[in-house]
């Protein structure tokens, strides 16, 4: 928290720190910039630097964790990444997987759609910083399949892109549609 609190626009820890403050002039980070830095900032720095309570860097200390075998060590980085966002359960349609007003296919998808009512609801999860794609439990085999947009000429969104788009269009007494959200 020290190191973020140096970045120009900071917004301190408190109002009464913040004091008089112009955050929002001296910003100098958009959103998908102050991601990247934190990820450095964590796993580069934060990681690696000794931690008082630990009398070792957090790094160190999961490395002797892994070979205690107290836990193992993930063997599927993109599984264990997956595993962190948040889960939908949807279910098969002959068009796809419509979410959010988006409809989302891939011609994996297919070969599941004669069994799709055996299946029921199946997983779905997506990262909220990219709409691009779903990624869809494989109901045979253990791990997901990628599903892009159906229309693939869309461009990715955030969460929260869709959701302000989809506030303005309610707020205009419209239907949502995916042509209207894009």
């Amino acid at each position: 928290m020290k190191l973020i609190h140096e970045i120009p626009g900071t917004t301190f820890s408190n109002i009464e720190e913040r004091g008089s403050y112009a955050s929002e002039k001296l910003a100098c980070l958009t959103l998908k910039e102050l991601e990247k830095w934190l990820l450095v900032a964590i796993t580069k720095y934060y990681h690696n630097a000794s931690h008082k309570g630990l009398g070792k860097s957090p790094l160190q200390k999961l490395d002797e964790v892994y070979k205690s075998g107290f836990i193992p060590k993930p063997c599927d980085e993109q599984a264990m990444t997956l595993d962190f966002l948040p889960i939908y359960r949807r279910t098969l349609q002959r068009e796809g997987i419509l979410l959010d007003h988006i409809l989302y296919y891939s011609n994996i998808l297919a070969s599941l759609l004669p069994r799709r009512h055996d299946l029921g609801k199946l997983i779905v999860r997506r990262d909220p910083r990219d709409l691009g794609q779903i990624y869809v439990s494989d109901p045979d085999k253990s791990g997901y399949i990628r599903v892009p947009y159906r229309s693939i000429y869309r461009p990715p969104i955030s969460i929260y892109e869709h959701r302000a788009a989809t506030k303005s269009i309610r707020r205009a007494k419209t239907n949502v549609t995916e042509d209207q959200i894009f």
